[in-house]
């Protein structure tokens, strides 16, 4: 009984064994199987990841790729609209193009080394091209020639040159001599770099066949007679680093008729100084002047026939002055906005601009030259600001329409001047009537100018002779 009992609970400890051994082979099963799946999404993650990088990879592969062809193209084209003398096409190009696109230009699709003539700089540590010897009509200078940058180009290089259509400037070339593309009669576009801070004296002069000329940022002044002659240019595009336009920059002389195409003008955001004679006879037809500017020359739109409107924009404060004959002559402007800052009209500045109908000046003005607006026929309604002190002789003389001057109450005494040496401007002798043939006037408006100290006449008939100075 004792024997079999004892056998009972060795079975019994047998089977507890059993179980046991059972459970630590369940449980090393599982931690095996729970080392291999670890294993295995440990390594599903690590080929996910690395396709995820091959994806990415390709992907930007591709990405560059399609941007590389995307300028490419856009340079494709670019050349493309160059040798077709297709103007609206570049303007297109480049308005959507950065400095990075032309510096591609230069890089990339440069011409040959063997194309031009160079030699070292002074310091020999750059390239002068001192001529072109190349077949190619379109010239993109390079960068660099012979592992130097090329930092130069010669006073004679490429002027009166009347065989390339177009120039590339590369950006590695901060000066431009004097006459670098004077006369070259069949140049039809050109690109300057912003590296160039000033265009020289008579750059482009007399390159009658030039429409387009890009200038990119940083360009800061425009030269002296730099497009004078440029007979077909048709719109100028600043960039916002330009500050100074010089003396007769666009002056366009054809036939005393000016340049029929040129219609265009965008001044950047910081120009300060207009010329003398800048766009002397150009054909635009508005102007919308920045805040920044100061001055606007003499003669600076000198008989720009179809120039219809002027503006400023916000903020405008720190123009003083008009200079003499700036707007002469422009005989379709119908609109002027006087700044609250201007302090003195030119003499003759707006004479005969027949289509103003209403002035109204600023708070500022003091003083309105000599035959200032002679001959505005169109003028009915004038405003006087509280500040003005002097008209001068012939102010406006011939403007047989004019009815109504509004006079500021705090004007209490005018000075009517006429000076000897204002002649040239005004060369009629009628001593101090800046009201003469203004026939219409109101009775009571004649009688208050009398009283501020005119005594000059109303009466008499337009002086129409015209007046050349």
């Amino acid at each position: 009984m004792q024997q079999a009992t004892s056998n009972k609970q060795q079975a019994t400890s047998n089977k507890q064994q059993a179980t046991s051994n059972k459970q630590q082979v369940d449980i090393s099963l599982s931690a095996r199987n729970s080392n291999r799946a670890k294993s295995f999404k440990f390594k599903t993650e690590q080929s996910i990841l690395q396709i995820k990088k091959k994806v990415l990879f390709f992907v930007l592969f591709l990405s560059s790729f399609a941007l590389n062809s995307e300028i490419n193209y856009k340079i494709e084209s670019f050349i493309s609209a160059i040798l077709s003398s297709d103007t609206p096409a570049l303007e297109e190009i480049s308005a959507t193009s950065d400095s990075e696109f032309f510096k591609e230009l230069t890089k990339d699709y440069a011409l040959a080394e063997t194309d031009f003539n160079y030699a070292f700089n002074k310091i020999k540590d750059g390239v002068v091209i001192t001529g072109y010897t190349g077949s190619d009509r379109v010239v993109i200078i390079p960068a660099t020639i012979e592992n130097y940058p090329v930092v130069e180009i010669s006073e004679n290089a490429f002027s009166e040159n009347d065989y390339i259509l177009s120039v590339i400037i590369p950006y590695t070339i901060k000066n431009l001599p004097k006459f670098c593309f004077y006369g070259c009669d069949a140049l039809h576009s050109v690109v300057i770099p912003g590296s160039i801070k000033r265009i020289p004296k008579e750059c482009f002069r007399y390159s009658t066949r030039l429409e387009f000329v890009k200038l990119c940022e940083g360009i800061e002044i425009i030269g002296r007679d730099s497009f004078v002659g440029c007979h077909r240019f048709k719109k100028l595009i600043l960039p916002n680093s330009v500050k100074v336009i010089e003396d007769n920059a666009f002056y366009s002389d054809s036939s005393n008729r000016g340049n029929p195409y040129f219609k265009e003008i965008h001044f950047g955001n910081s120009l300060e100084i207009i010329g003398k004679e800048a766009f002397c006879y150009s054909n635009v037809e508005t102007l919308d002047f920045p805040a920044s500017i100061k001055i606007i020359g003499d003669l600076a739109f000198y008989k720009s026939r179809n120039l219809k409107s002027v503006s400023f924009a916000p903020g405008a404060k720190n123009l003083k002055q008009i200079g003499n004959e700036a707007f002469a002559h422009c005989f379709k402007l119908e609109n002027f906005d006087f700044v609250n800052s201007l302090e003195k009209i030119g003499n003759t500045a707006f004479v005969e601009c027949v289509k103003l109908q209403e002035l109204n000046f600023g708070e500022s003005l003091n003083q309105i030259g000599e035959g200032s607006f002679r001959n505005c026929v169109g003028l009915t309604v004038i405003s006087f600001s509280k500040n003005l002190k002097i008209i001068g002789a012939g102010a406006f003389d011939g403007c047989q329409y004019l009815r109504e001057i509004k006079i500021s109450e705090k004007i209490k005494r005018l000075n009517f001047s006429h000076k000897k040496e204002d002649r040239n401007y005004y060369p009629y002798d009628y001593g101090n009537e800046a009201f003469r043939a203004c026939g219409k006037l109101k009775l009571a408006v004649r009688a208050k100018l009398e009283a501020l100290g005119y005594k000059g006449s109303f009466s008499g008939s337009p002086n129409w002779e015209p007046f050349e100075k």
